[in-house]
């Protein structure tokens, strides 16, 4: 039985081997040697792919092993004789989309760059993150025929609408301004400052959720006679 880490479960789990493909290269490579002087040297590299589903959840991810030498260089005849060493890089997913984003009535557009702004913090990209984070905001105004010049006009539009909350105004509001800051002033914000941008997001776009969850509530409840 496999066990492989499983990115839903976050532990290693039986797996089901889904998909395996291997291939083996020469590759070249660098050492110091002293300050400032390096030296070029000859590396196998086997790369290793695979897709598994874990047995549990029924979660699939794909696997990346990397097979190089350690140590010492050599020539090509002698590298392809080496026995290896293994490295293991598995594709980190700190966050993941929420399922019921796909639920939402929107355009493919927006949920494109929602996917690639989820993407990008999973490629410790903060900058195009917070930048990402406040386009959708930006495209959320639109959605919901909301232009009234400026981000602070819309917001208020939002708030009068009864779309959103006082609380949630201001909290908005700082969203939008760390996203601005990264797209005009160079602000790199932390990993956890995203993460919290992504929690307001959340909150914003489930508000849609739920009221057309509502609607087809509605509809189903018989009226009074």
């Amino acid at each position: 039985m496999e066990k492989e880490y499983c990115q839903k479960c976050k532990t290693k789990t039986n797996v089901e081997v889904l998909y395996k493909e291997m291939e083996r290269a020469i590759g070249e490579g660098y050492k110091s040697i002293g300050n400032k002087s390096v030296e070029k040297f000859f590396c196998v590299k086997i790369v290793e792919w695979s897709i598994y589903k874990c047995k549990g959840c029924e979660e699939r991810t794909f696997k990346i092993k990397e097979y190089i030498p350690r140590g010492h260089e050599k020539t090509r005849e002698e590298m392809l004789e080496t026995p290896m060493t293994m490295e293991f890089y598995h594709p980190n997913i700190s966050k993941k989309i929420p399922e019921w984003i796909f639920e939402l009535d929107y355009e493919m557009e927006l949920i494109k760059i929602i996917s690639e702004t989820y993407r990008a913090f999973n490629e410790n990209l903060y900058i195009l993150s917070s930048i990402g984070i406040r386009t959708i905001i930006d495209s959320y105004f639109q959605l919901h025929k909301i232009e009234e010049g400026s981000f602070k006009k819309n917001l208020e539009k939002l708030y009068s609408n009864r779309i959103i909350s006082e609380v949630e105004k201001k909290i908005i509001k700082e969203v939008i301004d760390v996203g601005s800051a990264a797209a005009h002033r160079g602000f790199e914000p932390t990993k956890e400052v995203i993460e919290e941008m992504f929690s307001v997001l959340e909150r914003l776009l489930s508000t849609d959720l739920l009221k057309e969850k509502s609607e087809r509530i509605k509809k189903v409840v018989p009226k009074r006679k």
